[in-house]
């Protein structure tokens, strides 16, 4: 793109001076530079706007695999491809949380970036079934079940041969089945600056 430049010549004392009123640096830098390298932003934007805004240096942290050229490759060589956040949550690091506390990231310090499948936390189940037998004074005999409570399995009888399905407790309101466990949450686009800008120390 072509630059206008205004230059002025004035006689002064039989000299001539130039001025020029061209654009300032500043003004030149016309392209956005938000963040610095390795930074990670939420947004509601789309890729194009947000590069508009941005500057083309943010990428969507796809999982694509950074080049040579790319500064964050040079940060932090292990890291051959970006994390890929697309339908994920974010975690932080366990830092020794796990380790100090037991209440942490079970798998303790992870590599930055390394994905972690979803898991349902161990549990038993508690189970209603009936006797195949007579108690005393007649009638069936109801049980609830727990893994505390031997039962002769012989005489249980239980309703298809299963586990009941999730429904309410009446107090909590009716579970809500899907194919992963999630909490409530609302969708972003995440992206990831990972080239400086021209001019940024």
């Amino acid at each position: 793109m072509k630059k206008h430049i205004t230059v002025a010549l004035i006689l002064i004392s039989g000299a001539i001076a130039f001025y020029n009123f061209g654009v300032s640096k500043a003004q030149e830098q016309t392209k956005p530079c938000e963040g610095k390298v390795g930074d990670v932003k939420y947004s509601v934007l789309d890729n194009t706007k947000f590069k508009k805004l941005n500057g083309e240096e943010w990428v969507e942290m796809d999982g694509r695999t950074l080049e040579e050229k790319d500064y964050l490759a040079n940060e932090e060589p292990l890291m051959k491809k970006l994390p890929d956040a697309r339908g994920v949550f974010i975690r932080g690091m366990d830092l020794g949380r796990e380790a100090k506390t037991g209440d942490g990231d079970v798998d303790g310090n992870r590599g930055i970036g390394l994905p972690q499948s979803d898991t349902f936390q161990g549990h038993w189940h508690t189970l209603m079934g009936w006797f195949n037998d007579t108690p005393p004074g007649g009638g069936t005999s109801a049980i609830v079940l727990s893994r505390k409570r031997e039962v002769d399995w012989d005489k249980l009888i239980l309703p298809n041969n299963q586990a009941r399905s999730p429904r309410t407790d009446n107090e909590n309101g009716t579970p809500r089945i899907s194919k992963e466990t999630r909490p409530r949450n609302i969708a972003l686009y995440t992206y990831i600056k990972i080239n400086k800008c021209q001019g940024e120390n």
